[in-house]
């Protein structure tokens, strides 16, 4: 999946969900830092999806950045106030 995703971003690099497609396999793979810096890409060209700002709270916390997901958290929640999801992830938090 790693490959097939990079491929997708040689031959169109403005679909941010392609980066944060990407993001989930390097986040599974626990390659939180090649995670955030593809989830800062899909944000830079979709600032709207709530799941990419989760996402990169997900791997900021796992790299016990937890002001930093917190912040990514809250900016999910925003977007999206309906899914527990965000409400559920800034609990682990606090």
């Amino acid at each position: 999946a790693l490959h097939d995703y990079s491929i997708a971003i040689e031959l169109d690099n403005n679909i941010a969900e392609f980066y944060y497609c990407r993001a989930i396999t390097y986040y599974f793979l626990n390659h939180f830092d090649d995670a955030i810096n593809d989830c800062k890409k899909a944000l830079d060209l979709d600032a709207k999806t709530a799941k990419y700002y989760n996402l990169l709270g997900n791997a900021q916390l796992a790299l016990n950045q937890y002001h930093q997901a917190e912040k990514n958290f809250i900016s999910a929640k925003q977007i999206d106030p309906a899914d527990a999801t965000y409400s559920k992830n800034l609990a682990i938090l606090y």
